[in-house]
């Protein structure tokens, strides 16, 4: 694949989010025209204490993690091979702590 066709993506989001509200997130991304989207809930403490392992191997979840949430977010098309930016409004969540799983591909 050239790099010109190359997937990206990425997502901000605030750290802390009020509940049971809509949560904006801004997603960066190239190439892409929806974006998978699985929400965990998460043990906060046991996350914290392992926390460098997850960064190091994103795959892994924590032994806590319960999918709670699993959709698709459509994004606007572009064809013409540059990163965009838009703002996304992800479902609103309970009090919590939760680990969100983007892809650009079908989650099995």
């Amino acid at each position: 694949m050239n790099s010109i066709e190359k997937i990206e993506y990425s997502i901000k989001t605030e750290t802390t989010i009020e509940p049971n509200k809509s949560i904006l997130a801004q997603l960066n991304y190239k190439n892409i025209k929806e974006i998978q989207v699985q929400v965990y809930q998460i043990d906060y403490k046991e996350t914290l204490l392992a926390q460098g392992n997850y960064y190091r191997e994103p795959r892994l979840l924590p032994k806590s993690a319960k999918l709670i949430d699993n959709y698709t977010v459509a994004l606007p098309e572009y064809k013409d091979y540059m990163e965009h930016s838009s703002e996304i409004a992800l479902k609103p969540l309970p009090k919590g702590s939760y680990l969100l799983r983007l892809s650009h591909l079908k989650f099995t």
